[in-house]
Formats: C-alpha cells, structure tokens, sequence
C-alpha cells in the first residue's frame, strides 16, 4: 500500500504497482523479457490512462492484445503501440516479426 493520494481523488489507499504477474513475460530476441512492469510504467505514463490488461497469444509471432481503460477519450491505438515500441527490444522484435500487436481496445471511461 502506498500512503501517497491517488491522481483521481480517491481517499481510498493506493496499492503498489504489481510485479511478476506472470512468471515469463514475452521473450525477446535481445534477451530481455517484456514483463508486465515494464508495460505498468510504460502504459501508466500516458495520459489519461487508469488501467489495463494484456495478454500473450500464439508463438511466431507472438501476439500482445490490450485493453487499456483511459479517462482521455483521444488516447489512441498508435499512442499505445508506440509507446509499448519504446521498452527496450520491442521495436526489433516487432520488425523481426517475432511480435505483433493484435487486438488494442481502448474504452474511454
């Protein structure tokens, strides 16, 4: 938990950001792993945003789909790709076409 107050106003605790969600993330040609921390700083620096998923599917190419809940209803889909281009291997890894983007829904709450 985090004594520091939520962005939204909440009043309510905020928890910390979550780690290690799942154990391998997506492997890169660089070595690096792409895990869900990198994606929470990454999706959480653009405007707007208060949350998401992701999901892997499929081996060659992997396929990264998101949902990213946003509160600025002009957060795009090239807004989200590029920023997730800019961790470190993704940009080489897409161009490899080892990864793709697949499904990017982004609700505006």
């Amino acid at each position: 938990m985090k004594n520091t107050p939520c962005v939204c106003g909440s009043p309510f605790s905020r928890l910390d950001r979550v780690k290690s969600r799942f154990a391998q993330g997506l492997s890169l040609e660089s070595g690096a792993i792409l895990s869900m921390a990198y994606l929470d700083d990454t999706l959480f620096a653009l405007p707007g945003v208060v949350d998401f998923t992701a999901c892997r599917k499929g081996h060659h190419p992997q396929v990264l789909d998101m949902d990213v809940a946003a509160l600025d209803q002009n957060l795009s889909r090239q807004a989200v790709e590029g920023a997730v281009e800019q961790i470190g291997g993704i940009k080489t890894a897409i161009d490899s076409g080892r990864i793709c983007f697949g499904h990017i829904e982004i609700p505006c709450l």
